[in-house]
């Protein structure tokens, strides 16, 4: 397999965040895959193709030694990517947890710690009406500038190993190590969305309760409210709880019946006899159950070119008390997107 051995630097890591690229996005502008038609290489993208053309096995056959990546200068700036992608690997994980992707409508790059929003409300909106006569006005959309800006905020988790110590650790096993480091960041971030949907960006828009009927009662009837609560061209299809609400709703008689149960067992993802997704997450409090519309009810800000790593200090081997966190905040569209049922007695 022929391969094209880049000569890296570590202001390359700077150039790719100016450019609002991924390093591995940065590594294909010089590296091309159609360079690479019809042979092996093809199948690699442009970060693994350097790994194998600096000589670097990450997998679990024969899997290289952290200290490899330090052994030249060019294959050492390989190492912050190879923890990113395994970080970002990990926060896309989740069978029963809820994710990013799930939860977020859109998602807009930014290149401040504040994001100025714009919200649309269509409660109070004249929508009601469905024709129009000749002359007539039409049916409006109130669109306007949020008073309060939304706050870019960074969460993560800081590493306390010192290079002595993962050097001496194979390839294979800091990658898994990493990933499960990237769920649990996957989780928090999660968390923060759903603080938004619940509480609001700072801008009086926090989800209403639907009420429950019987207090610290959750009844079928309760579910079905829930579902139908939702107007303004909304609609319910996402529930999440905390796995202690989660166990309240599916243990409910309706939600065990035998094709709600099939899906189950056919997809491997549970799901309510409505055809919601359930989903699970430990940022919305105990008894309470949060139903979303994910096509409309979150703006997901991202950092322009940001990075989950602290690029410079992992090339010059000063791991220990490296961060590992993602810059992040989140934009509430519609109100009416989001509602919550609160069944604490």
């Amino acid at each position: 397999m022929k391969l094209k051995k880049l000569n890296l630097e570590k202001g390359q890591h700077q150039e790719a965040k100016n450019l609002g690229l991924t390093f591995t996005e940065y590594l294909e502008t010089l590296d091309p895959v159609q360079e690479h038609k019809g042979t092996a290489a093809e199948k690699l993208d442009a970060f693994e193709r350097q790994l194998a053309a600096h000589g670097l096995k990450i997998g679990s056959g024969g899997a290289c030694l952290a200290a490899d990546f330090f052994k030249t200068s060019s294959s050492t700036i390989l190492f912050p990517e190879f923890v990113s992608r395994n970080v970002r690997l990990g926060m896309g994980r989740g069978k029963f947890e809820a994710t990013l992707d799930e939860i977020a409508a859109t998602t807009t790059p930014v290149d401040s710690g504040k994001y100025e929003g714009i919200e649309f409300d269509l409660s109070t909106s004249d929508i009601a009406h469905k024709r129009t006569a000749e002359g007539a006005q039409f049916s409006k959309i109130v669109g306007r500038t949020k008073e309060k800006a939304i706050n870019i905020v960074k969460i993560g988790r800081r590493i306390e190993a010192t290079y002595e110590a993962l050097s001496r650790v194979r390839a294979n096993v800091l990658a898994v190590t990493f990933q499960a480091i990237g769920v649990q960041i996957g989780r928090d971030l999660v968390s923060e969305g759903i603080y938004t949907l619940i509480n609001g960006d700072g801008n009086s828009n926090a989800a209403s309760d639907v009420g429950i009927a019987s207090s610290g009662t959750l009844a079928y009837a309760d579910m079905l409210k829930l579902e139908l609560s939702f107007e303004e061209g909304f609609e319910s299809r996402l529930i999440i709880a905390d796995k202690a609400t989660m166990t309240k709703i599916m243990s409910l008689a309706e939600f065990k019946d035998a094709l709600v149960a099939n899906e189950w067992l056919k997809n491997g993802m549970p799901q309510t006899p409505f055809g919601n997704k359930l989903r699970i997450n430990s940022g919305v409090a105990a008894d309470v159950i949060l139903a979303l519309d994910p096509s409309s009810a979150l703006e997901l800000l991202e950092e322009k070119g940001g990075s989950l790593v602290e690029t410079d200090k992992l090339i010059d081997k000063q791991i220990e008390n490296t961060v590992i966190a993602k810059r992040l905040g989140f934009n509430k569209l519609f109100t009416g997107a989001s509602k919550l049922l609160d069944i604490s007695p």
